[in-house]
């Protein structure tokens, strides 16, 4: 299973009692195709930059899953079924790396003549 990062508009007119019945039947949705969800965050009430479909707002939600990539496309064709949901958009979320590049072998030593050179002629190199 891989972890995505699903993006939520739900409908401007929702009061916050639907609210968490939406988001519930989403938790359900993805449970049930196998899914795990890790984390919800609410980032409230947000103006659109123009009118989408006649609406100038949304409530935005974003949720992390565990999921498998067969199922991503039946789970957003569930999402589309739903009218208090205006938008869904579903990527892989970001990995946390432990190690950053400097860290690791031979980085930094392919890095560091050029960044020398660099210092002496007084430019910047493109990373900092």
């Amino acid at each position: 299973m891989n972890t995505y990062e699903g993006v939520f508009i739900l409908d401007e007119s929702l009061k916050d009692e639907s609210l968490e019945d939406v988001l519930g039947g989403v938790r359900k949705d993805i449970e049930s195709l196998g899914g795990e969800v890790g984390s919800v965050t609410r980032l409230g009430r947000r103006s659109f930059a123009r009118p989408q479909k006649k609406k100038e707002s949304g409530i935005f939600f974003v949720m992390v899953f565990e999921l498998a990539p067969d199922k991503v496309a039946p789970l957003h064709a569930r999402m589309k079924m739903k009218n208090e949901i205006f938008r869904v958009q579903v990527g892989r979320a970001p990995v946390a790396d432990e190690t950053r590049a400097s860290d690791r072998p031979g980085e930094t030593e392919k890095r560091e003549p050029a960044r020398k050179a660099e210092r002496a002629a007084g430019t910047k190199s493109a990373g900092e």
